[in-house]
């Protein structure tokens, strides 16, 4: 299937090049007799159609998820950082970010990629994203020295697990949380 989508795409680039004119050929430096020509015109189409942004998107957050899962957090969060900075509105994009700054203790950081990821219609990633802007103000909670600021945060953990509760009455570990 694969050569035979090859040899389908070196006929019509030299069905193409057939076409031009004799001027178009010599002004553009291509050799109608060079089977080279239709290789090289082959693979250059194929790169064109297989690098497109969304694959590139693709392979990024590929990358990023590979780091997260090697614990090296701090890199995946780098990653889906590039990913974010070509589609500022991939929410699965910001939701993983925070998930990675999380990870890293980058609690404030990964708040704000939660909320950002809060925008998605799909109900799922919104629960997951109050869930997890519970915890990372919970730490936070836990890691300030003042009452009233560890109040605070926690006030606002509980606000979070509670909409999140709102979005699935009946998921365990926020009822737990």
């Amino acid at each position: 299937l694969v050569m035979e989508a090859f040899y389908s795409q070196i006929f019509r680039t030299n069905q193409k090049l057939k076409k031009m004119s004799q001027k178009e050929t010599e002004k553009s430096g291509i050799s109608i007799g060079s089977g080279w020509t239709s290789l090289w015109a082959f693979f250059l189409s194929l790169g064109l159609t297989i690098l497109q942004p969304s694959d590139l998107q693709a392979a990024s957050q590929k990358n990023a998820l590979k780091l997260y899962k090697q614990g090296k957090y701090e890199e995946a969060l780098e990653e889906y950082e590039a990913v974010l900075d070509k589609t500022p509105n991939n929410t699965l994009a910001h939701y993983n970010a925070g998930t990675a700054a999380y990870r890293a203790g980058k609690f404030e950081e990964a708040t704000a990629y939660f909320e950002n990821a809060m925008s998605t219609p799909d109900l799922d990633l919104q629960k997951k994203s109050f869930y997890n802007i519970g915890n990372a103000f919970y730490r936070l909670g836990d890691a300030a020295e003042q009452v009233e600021e560890k109040a605070m945060f926690w006030k606002k953990a509980l606000e979070s697990y509670d909409s999140a509760l709102k979005l699935d009455a009946a998921e365990e570990n926020t009822i737990f949380n």
